[in-house]
This record gives C-alpha cells, sequence and structure tokens, in this order.
C-alpha cells in the first residue's frame, strides 16, 4: 500500500494528483473489464486511486474509494487482514469529513495491527492521525499524549532537521491553539517554521509542506489579533495553493484557503471581498466535504447564507 505523506504532515494538493488519480482510474477501469476487480491488484490499485483523489483536494470521494478498497480486503481475506496502512488512510479521509468516531476507530485498529506485523512507521503515522483526531474530538490532553509518543520514536528513526519535526512541532501548535494556550502555540510555529525553512534552505524534502504552515500561521496571528500579519500569510498561502490546483476543479485545499482569508478580509472590515471569499469557500468545500460539513456550514453562515 502507498503512502506518500511519509513519516507525518499533510501534503498539499497539486495538478500531479489529478492526473494519477486519472491514470490509477482508468487502470481500475482495465481491471474491472477484465473482470479483475476482486483481486488483490485491485484493492492495491483503489487505495492509490483514493489517495490520489483525497491528495487533489476531493475527501469526499476519496472516501468511497477507500471504502470499496477495505470491502474488497475485508471480503478477500477477513476482517483481520485489513493492511494497516490502508485502514490508516480510511481514519485520515474520515476525520477531514468530520466522522470523528468512525475516524477513531479505524485509527486504532491500524495502530494496533501495525504494531502486531512490526510496522514501525505505520505505527508512527498512526499516533499522529490519532493526535489530530482527539483534537478534533476536544480531547486536548489525548492529543499531545499522543505526539508525547510518536517523537521519541522520529527522534530514533529520522535525522535531526527532518521536514517530519516540523510538522510534529506543527501539530503541538494546533493542540495548543485548540486548547486556547496562544504562547504555547505560538512558539510551536516559530518551532516549525524555522525547521522548514531549514530543511528547505539545505535542499531537502518539505517545501510541499510551507502552505499548511502559512495557513496555520495565518490563523494564529489571526487569533492573537495581528490581523495584518494575517492576511499577508492568508494572501501568499492561498497564491500557492491556486498555483498548484487544476482550474475548474473542486479542492478542499482552496474551499480552506479562501475560507481562511476571508476571515482575515472580514476582521480587516473588507465586508464585500471576506464575502466574495467566503461564497468561493463554501463552493468548494461543498463539492469537496459535503455540504453538511462543519466547515462548510461556516463558510456559508460567513457569506451570509443559509445552510442547504
Amino acid at each position: 500500500m502507498a503512502n506518500r505523506n511519509g513519516s507525518c504532515g499533510s501534503v498539499p494538493a497539486g495538478r500531479q494528483d489529478r492526473e494519477a488519480a486519472d491514470a490509477f482510474q482508468k487502470s481500475y477501469q482495465l481491471m474491472t473489464e477484465l473482470g479483475r476487480d476482486d483481486t488483490e491488484t485491485a484493492g492495491t490499485l483503489l487505495n492509490n486511486w483514493a489517495l490520489a483523489v483525497e491528495y487533489s483536494g476531493q475527501p469526499l470521494n476519496a472516501e468511497k474509494i477507500f471504502y470499496r478498497a477495505v470491502q474488497l480486503s475485508r471480503d478477500n481475506h477477513g476482517d483481520q487482514a485489513v493492511d494497516p496502512l490502508l485502514l490508516l488512510n480510511y481514519a485520515r479521509v474520515l476525520r477531514e469529513l468530520a466522522r470523528t468516531e468512525e475516524a477513531r476507530v479505524s485509527a486504532e485498529r491500524a495502530r494496533k495491527d501495525a504494531s502486531q506485523a512490526g510496522d514501525q512507521v505505520t505505527v508512527n503515522q498512526s499516533l499522529l492521525e490519532l493526535a489530530r483526531i482527539y483534537r478534533q474530538a476536544g480531547q486536548y490532553d489525548r492529543s499531545n499524549a499522543m505526539l508525547d509518543q510518536v517523537e521519541p520514536r522520529l527522534q530514533a528513526n529520522l535525522p535531526p532537521g527532518h521536514f517530519a519535526f516540523s510538522s510534529l512541532a506543527s501539530e503541538r501548535e494546533l493542540t495548543a491553539l485548540a486548547a486556547g494556550d496562544l504562547p504555547a502555540a505560538r512558539h510551536f510555529a516559530t518551532q516549525a517554521m524555522n525547521i522548514l525553512q531549514a530543511t528547505i534552505k539545505n535542499g531537502k524534502q518539505g517545501s510541499q509542506f510551507m502552505p499548511t504552515l502559512l495557513l496555520r500561521q495565518s490563523r494564529l496571528e489571526l487569533k492573537s489579533g495581528n490581523v495584518e500579519q494575517a492576511h499577508a500569510d492568508a494572501a501568499k498561502q492561498i497564491s500557492m495553493v491556486q498555483s498548484n490546483s487544476e482550474p475548474g476543479q473542486y479542492s478542499s485545499n482552496l474551499g480552506y484557503a479562501y475560507l481562511n482569508l476571508g476571515m482575515t478580509l472580514q476582521a480587516q472590515g473588507k465586508s464585500d471581498e471576506a464575502r466574495s471569499a467566503f461564497l468561493s469557500a463554501a463552493t468548494h468545500l461543498e463539492n469537496a466535504l459535503g455540504p453538511k460539513h462543519p466547515d462548510t456550514i461556516t463558510a456559508l453562515q460567513s457569506a451570509g447564507m443559509a445552510p442547504k
């Protein structure tokens, strides 16, 4: 099973993801025509197709494909034989869709099965995903406990300065911010940005994580009352996301970028521009996450529209 996330972090979408998704879809359709859509190879294709769809910013569509891959694996091998990485991938997209409890169950199962199989990379990724899930559930102590568990594991297996540590610090920032601890959030945000900038300067992996850090940094600045800096970060972030997006393609990545931009414009008193950004956010999020997703509803309400 493939997973482009590596040891940790989220990866912004690009045009290559859409091209990859189309290629995987065509390959799966060919296998279906050949009557081999119930094979292990078909399951791997489904997983990789779903990953590409998710990274292109379409979790709602990705969930359906991941679900098909999980069911195929269960049909072929039984519930106990589903690949832990597939369970983890499914957990991540469930969290993105705000199906928090389902995500927790799948991630916990992934961690348990990966541990039994000696798959330490998937164990690490499971701990990181559980930290995000518990944060989404408002269980900040448990979120931090997962990060405390994974940090020494990453330190033992990755070189100092690896971009994974930027992502780890950023996860701590998000949990601190959600818990209302602005000083701690700022500390971890600075740490995350310093690590990532050093990694990029040294020509190593990690530049794809910069838009994510800028989005989070913008939200922190807005929460801290630094409106101008929040807007500057939001504008820089949305420019990066737009440059990597397929024209005419709905994307949660663009949706969140517009939502954040709208919040900074609103804080500046630019009501018309803010409403335009919120409307764009709502359009993208509704198509990528669904009309009942909490963030879709937030975008609609911010634009002065009633949720559907």
